[in-house]
């Protein structure tokens, strides 16, 4: 089995990279990543009049302090493969980030403290400025990677009251 994989993953390209990286209190390195991923994205000239990116400076930090730990991984690109063993076999999942707009902190904690996800995968977020209303908003790209049976387990857990 691993065999095959070898000799594929040496024959496609042998320089390839991750593009998923995993966070936990013992690896923070893509945290590094996020950082990386929202200064290119907020790197704009900001020429719109109506609409401006804050520098990550800013805010990024206090975001991460609040919700580092409900991210799972960070991701390279917006669109990404995962593989991984299953039964004997070694599959490639490709997963797709969408985005989502949050319009207060309120709204933010809430997408933060009620995600039924148990693997959520980041790839960047933005802080905006509407200068025509005087607001800030958020822009978060993320793709939920729950396997099927992670979502089954939950459901169950909520149902039978089970906090694990």
């Amino acid at each position: 089995m691993f065999g095959d994989f070898v000799n594929e993953t040496k024959s496609v390209n042998p320089k390839r990279e991750l593009s998923v990286y995993p966070i936990s209190e013992y690896n923070l390195e893509a945290i590094k990543y996020l950082v990386e991923n929202c200064e290119m994205c907020n790197d704009s000239s900001n020429v719109n009049v109506n609409l401006a990116t804050f520098n990550t400076s800013l805010w990024l930090g206090d975001f991460l302090d609040k919700y580092w730990d409900k991210m799972s991984y960070v991701c390279r690109m917006p669109i990404f493969n995962i593989m991984k063993l299953e039964g004997n076999k070694i599959i490639t999942r490709t997963y797709e980030t969408k985005s989502d707009t949050f319009q207060t902190e309120s709204d933010l904690d809430k997408f933060f403290e009620e995600g039924k996800w148990k693997k959520f995968a980041i790839y960047t977020v933005s802080k905006f400025a509407d200068l025509s209303k005087m607001s800030s908003f958020y822009v978060i790209r993320y793709a939920d990677i729950t396997e099927k049976y992670e979502v089954r387990d939950n459901k169950l857990s909520s149902i039978l009251g089970d906090d694990s």
